[in-house]
């Protein structure tokens, strides 16, 4: 993939996004960078105010970056998100990279408190769409950013280059086939019940393909398995 897409930065706190930027643009791999600084979360502020409903903000920043963004292909995203002054927040911008179909890594400033409290509760229950990276060095956790946004880019390709015959089978035999390893067929497909993978491609609850005319049930698949074969080697 000649072009390998954008990586959008939500980090409100100026210092830490010019330090951010600085580890970014260190890495050698091939990619563009967009931060989003005060004027575009007043923009989205702006956008969800006039939609007359808040807690749709999801859907405005999914718009947002469509509209504003050319070829966005992972959020970084920092979990305090309160200099922005808005509605703004980790788990709307995680529900809008999957309303796009892109991954989502999350990190958490440095602690400065340990009677701060866990979030384990929210982690549980939401890291099978978002990546928690550690933020103790930044030019590493770029680095992990940027990789991962090449590996989910990969396994777009690989599944669009799959013949019809073999995608009707399910996502299961897709990845088996795209791993090279048929032979583990059987056990991928059973992890996948387990974890109801096949639900979570198809039976879409939030998309209505008439309201959002340019989702792609192609690049949906290749986007879950992803998230998938991170899961299951990394959690």
């Amino acid at each position: 993939m000649k072009n390998t897409g954008t990586i959008i930065l939500f980090e409100d706190n100026e210092g830490m996004r010019d330090e951010l930027e600085k580890s970014f643009a260190k890495q050698k791999k091939q990619f563009d960078l967009r931060a989003i600084e005060n004027d575009d979360a007043m923009a989205i502020q702006k956008m969800a105010d006039e939609s007359g409903d808040a807690f749709a903000i999801e859907e405005v920043i999914s718009t947002y970056i469509t509209d504003n963004i050319n070829d966005a292909r992972l959020i970084l995203v920092d979990h305090d998100l309160t200099r922005y002054n808005s509605y703004i927040s980790e788990p709307s911008i995680v529900a809008a990279a999957r309303t796009l179909n892109i991954p989502a890594c999350r990190y958490h400033r440095k602690r400065k408190s340990n009677d701060l409290p866990d979030y384990n509760t929210w982690k549980i229950n939401n890291n099978f769409f978002s990546i928690e990276l550690e933020s103790d060095d930044f030019d590493r956790m770029t680095a992990s950013a940027v990789s991962i946004m090449y590996a989910f880019n990969e396994m777009e390709d690989a599944y669009n280059d799959l013949g019809v015959d073999v995608k009707q089978h399910g996502p299961a035999f897709a990845l088996s086939s795209i791993l090279g390893r048929p032979d583990q067929y059987d056990h991928i497909k059973l992890y996948s019940n387990v974890i109801s993978i096949a639900r979570d491609i198809i039976n879409i609850s939030d998309i209505n393909t008439k309201d959002h005319p340019s989702f792609n049930l192609e690049k949906r698949t290749a986007y879950i398995l992803s998230y998938w074969l991170y899961n299951s080697t990394c959690l």
